[in-house]
């Protein structure tokens, strides 16, 4: 078989959108005939490995937990071995946690009507 630098095994997601306060979990799937260096970038940045940002070692996925407004922007994942270098970039998109949906029987239970007094 013919060596072969690094080959994304799936193609990664180009946009990726989580809650404030939630996690993401982004792709990076890489096959290659000699082992590849995997790296992940967030706006030119190279990422480290920490509780809050977690690169797995054998998958490659970056998962982010307790998102920010501030994680939002352009991540990069890069893989390079002596027959080559590829890398794809993904958008993260950080959205505001939506308020509470209440029902209108809970706002105002029967029997507590607004205004509780008689006519006139």
């Amino acid at each position: 078989m013919t060596p072969f630098g690094p080959r994304f095994h799936s193609r990664p997601k180009k946009t990726y959108s989580a809650v404030t306060g939630g996690t993401v979990k982004m792709r990076c799937d890489v096959k290659a005939m000699t082992a590849a260096n995997v790296s992940w970038t967030m706006n030119g940045v190279r990422i480290i490995s920490t509780k809050k940002r977690r690169i797995h070692k054998k998958t490659h996925q970056l998962r982010i937990k307790r998102l920010q407004p501030s994680d939002a922007g352009v991540y990069r994942c890069e893989a390079i071995n002596k027959l080559g270098k590829i890398y794809a970039a993904m958008t993260l998109k950080v959205r505001p946690k939506q308020g509470r949906v209440i029902k209108i029987s809970e706002a105002f239970p029967r029997g507590r009507e607004k205004g509780g007094g008689g006519g006139v």
